[in-house]
């Protein structure tokens, strides 16, 4: 391996997964791979002389990305900006953030919104969301499988196409508005997996996105937690909570559950197919049954 690379802005961030990362380095075996580690604020940051095969792994990175809102008026699309409420006298609202819509044409509204993937959503009122660093990004990603190999999975919630309204803020896993408090709460949107799988074209091939289920279940989930369970020297508490940990990953639940509000997307230099972008749920099932492990006996 030559080398890993942690893509992180937070600095404190930073320093916590060194310190949980020392647990996995304090072996002697892992001691050299231990400063081949380096962390960086930005994807770019990593050096463009790897010449070795990348695998690059993005797990609820591309929600955390800074994105555009548009709203579709009678003039066409208008970018969505943040203002503040004016001062008005005994208002316990006044000096608070607000939404409103740009007056005119902005640079990211006539750049961003000029394509015909936006076009099914030209009705008045509809809101749209881009985010131009979540292609970049993800353009980048694809020229480095292209000119070195390797290939890259993205894990994040989201869905096969245009963002709408999903920006939101989250605090105390509970949603808050991301204008009561700023800076208080973390701010996320809906991933767009049609916009990352075009920033793809002619670089690199994208697969999917398909629920995080049935990757799990297709890359041998079950099997995984059968070695843990057989392996022995755990309590109950702690068994329970690896069957209980499984359930959540895989979890339907009416549509909201992990299993299915978590998407996975593949990208790779070649028109082989991954393993599990191919697989239909009669695999998922056979794979279950193999592993002697369907859902019902890990209760």
């Amino acid at each position: 391996m030559e080398s890993v690379n942690l893509v992180e802005a937070s600095k404190t961030l930073q320093k916590k997964q060194n310190e949980t990362l020392q647990d996995f380095f304090s072996s002697k075996k892992q001691e050299k791979l231990n400063k081949k580690v380096v962390w960086h604020e930005f994807f770019n940051e990593i050096p463009k002389d790897i010449t070795s095969p990348s695998i690059i792994i993005a797990h609820e990175f591309f929600d955390a990305l800074p994105i555009f809102k548009f709203q579709y008026t009678k003039n066409g699309w208008r970018e969505i900006l943040v203002d503040i409420k004016e001062e008005i006298e005994d208002s316990k609202n006044s000096g608070e953030f607000r939404f409103v819509l740009a007056p005119g044409e902005t640079q990211a509204s006539i750049s961003l919104t000029d394509t015909p993937r936006f076009d099914a959503e030209k009705k008045v009122g509809n809101v749209i969301e881009v985010s131009a660093e979540s292609f970049d990004i993800t353009r980048e990603i694809a020229s480095r499988i292209n000119e070195n190999g390797g290939f890259g999975l993205i894990f994040d919630y989201g869905k096969d196409n245009v963002s709408n309204d999903s920006l939101r803020g989250v605090s105390n896993h509970k949603f808050v508005s991301i204008l009561k408090e700023p800076g208080s709460c973390d701010i996320t949107a809906d991933v767009d997996f049609s916009l990352l799988k075009s920033a793809c074209s002619h670089l690199a091939f994208p697969y999917g996105p398909i629920t995080q289920k049935k990757f799990l279940e297709t890359m041998g989930i079950y099997t995984r937690l059968g070695m843990l369970l057989k392996k022995g020297g755990l309590n109950s508490s702690q068994r329970k909570s690896l069957v209980s940990g499984v359930k959540r990953l895989t979890s339907l639940e009416n549509n909201v559950g992990m299993g299915n509000i978590y998407k996975v997307l593949a990208i790779t230099n070649n028109q082989l197919v991954p393993y599990s972008f191919d697989s239909d749920e009669t695999l998922v099932n056979e794979t279950r049954q193999t592993e002697g492990l369907e859902e019902e006996k890990i209760n």
